[in-house]
C-alpha cells in the first residue's frame, strides 16, 4: 500500500508543476477574459510532405477578442498539439490580438493531429491533416545545337534547359555521352550543368544522354567527384543522336595495272606506281603508303607515289596502296593522322616467276 501510495503522490506532485510552470509561462500581464473570445484559424489544416522530404509545416493564427469584439493586445496564447511540434508553443498576441505559431509535423505522425490554442480558460480547437505526396518525377529534355550533326573542331551544344519537375525543382544534371570513337563513356554532372559544350576532332556517332533528379539528397552530392547512380535519378530521361562529320570527299587510291615480273637472279626489282590517285575536293594526294605484299618494306625513289618492292621467290602477290588527301589541312605524312581523315585503297596482282 505505501508503494502505491507514493507512486500516487510522486504523480501528483509531478503534474503540479507542470501546471505551475504552464501558468508561469503564460503569464504576459494581461490575463484573457473569461467571456472573451478565442479563434483558431484555420479550422482545418493540410499540411502536405512531398515524397522524399522527412516533415511539412503550416502556420495557425490564433485571435483573442473582448466581449465587446476588441482585439486584446500583449495576453500569452499557448499552442498545443497531439502530435508534432511547435516552432514556438507560447506567443505573446500583437496590436490586431493575433498570435502566429508554426506547426511541424514528421512523415513519421499520425494522419490526424489535434490541434489547440488556450488563453486563461478560454480555448480553441482546429484540426491538421498530413498527406504524403507521392513524387511527379522530372521530365529531362535535350535541344542539340546545330540539330543533328556538327563538323569537327567546331562547337556543338547539347541543352538540356527545358527539362521540367512539376512539383519541385531539378537539382541534378546528368549527361552520358556514347561515342564509337570513345570506348569510355564521358559523364558530366552538377547542379548547374543544364548545358554543356563540346567540340570534337574526330568523326564519329554518339548517344547523349541527360538524366535530372529533383531529390534534395542527390542534389546535395551532385557537384561531387563520384558519379551519382542512375537508380537515383528520373527514370524519364531524353536521348539523342549525334554525328561528328567532316566535308571531305575520300581521295581515290589508283594502284596501276598489274605486273607481270622475271626472276633472273636472287631478286627481282619492281617499280609500283600509284601517281594516278586523286582527290576530287582536293589539290593533291598528300601521302602515299605502298604495301609490296610480301613482308619487305617499299624503298622510296624520291617521287611521290613511286615505290621499289623487290621480291626474291616465285609467287603471286597482292601489293596494295593506300592514300591520303589533305583534310583540314593538318596531317602528319608519317601516320597520316589528321583531324578530318580520308582515304582510300587499292591494288595490284605481282606475278614473280623464273624465265
Amino acid at each position: 500500500m505505501n508503494t502505491t501510495f507514493n507512486r500516487s503522490l510522486a504523480a501528483a506532485v509531478l503534474a503540479a508543476g507542470i501546471l505551475l510552470t504552464m501558468v508561469g509561462c503564460e503569464d504576459s500581464g494581461v490575463t484573457a477574459p473569461s467571456d472573451g473570445n478565442l479563434v483558431l484559424t484555420p479550422a482545418v489544416a493540410n499540411i502536405v510532405i512531398p515524397e522524399g522530404a522527412a516533415e511539412g509545416t503550416f502556420t495557425f493564427t490564433a485571435a483573442l477578442y473582448s466581449a465587446t469584439g476588441t482585439p486584446m493586445k500583449g495576453v500569452s496564447i499557448r499552442f498545443v498539439t497531439s502530435a508534432g511540434s511547435w516552432d514556438q508553443e507560447i506567443v505573446v498576441t500583437d496590436d490586431n490580438g493575433e498570435a502566429r505559431a508554426t506547426l511541424t509535423l514528421l512523415s513519421t505522425d499520425p494522419a490526424e493531429v489535434d490541434v489547440q490554442a488556450r488563453a486563461s480558460s478560454l480555448f480553441a480547437d482546429a484540426k491538421a491533416f498530413k498527406t504524403l505526396q507521392a513524387n511527379d518525377p522530372p521530365r529531362a529534355a535535350i535541344i542539340d545545337s546545330p540539330l543533328g550533326e556538327q563538323q569537327i573542331g567546331s562547337v556543338v551544344t547539347f541543352d538540356g534547359s527545358l527539362s521540367a519537375d512539376s512539383d519541385g525543382v531539378i537539382t541534378c544534371y546528368q549527361w552520358t555521352i556514347d561515342s564509337d570513337f570513345n570506348p569510355d563513356d564521358e559523364i558530366v554532372q552538377g547542379v548547374g550543368a543544364s548545358a554543356i559544350q563540346r567540340t570534337y576532332n574526330n568523326e564519329q556517332f554518339m548517344s547523349v544522354v541527360l538524366r535530372v533528379s529533383d531529390n534534395a539528397a542527390v542534389g546535395a552530392v551532385c557537384n561531387d567527384p563520384a558519379v551519382v547512380s542512375i537508380d537515383l535519378m528520373s527514370p524519364l530521361l531524353a536521348t539523342i543522336n549525334y554525328t561528328i562529320t567532316c566535308e571531305n570527299t575520300p581521295p581515290t587510291a589508283v594502284a596501276g595495272a598489274d605486273v607481270l615480273a622475271s626472276l633472273a637472279g636472287s631478286e627481282v626489282s619492281v617499280i609500283l606506281d600509284g601517281r594516278g590517285s586523286f582527290d576530287p575536293d582536293g589539290p593533291a594526294i598528300l601521302d602515299f603508303r605502298w604495301d609490296c605484299g610480301n613482308g619487305r618494306p617499299a624503298q622510296p625513289t624520291g617521287v611521290p607515289g613511286l615505290v621499289n618492292c623487290r621480291y626474291s621467290a616465285e609467287n603471286t602477290y597482292i601489293a596494295e596502296l593506300t592514300v591520303y588527301d589533305n583534310g583540314t589541312g593538318l596531317i602528319d605524312p608519317d601516320t597520316g593522322d589528321f583531324f578530318c581523315k580520308k582515304s582510300s585503297t587499292d591494288s595490284l596482282v605481282v606475278t614473280v616467276s623464273r624465265p
